[in-house]
């Protein structure tokens, strides 16, 4: 998975994501489901694309929603994200022996 692929999960609308994973959001709110809620204090942040709950303090973005309220780690909850927006993910691969994957002469310093 390139840094590319990996910033279209995280700008994926994170009110999108929530409501893919069975919670019901209104008003950019919804009841947590991380600790036991009886009022919504979950709040979605949409110009940040982040999610919050003033509660339990529980935050963070699309790919951590998804890894925590799934119980996943970060590579099942990018391929579960790519799943249901119709991403393709191509397959990480290590840099080969004497591939360089940054080039810092690249970049002048001022």
């Amino acid at each position: 998975m390139d840094k590319f692929e990996l910033q279209k999960l995280r700008e994926l609308p994170i009110e999108g994501v929530a409501e893919r994973l069975g919670m019901r959001v209104e008003r950019h709110k919804c009841l947590c489901p991380f600790h036991e809620d009886s009022h919504p204090s979950l709040s979605f942040c949409q110009r940040r694309n982040t999610y919050r709950c003033f509660v339990c303090g529980a935050a963070g973005g699309t790919i951590d929603l998804v890894m925590r309220y799934q119980n996943m780690d970060f590579k099942e909850a990018c391929n579960w994200l790519s799943g249901n927006a119709s991403l393709p993910l191509t397959a990480y691969s290590l840099p080969e022996e004497g591939e360089v994957s940054f080039d810092a002469s690249r970049y002048p310093f001022p």
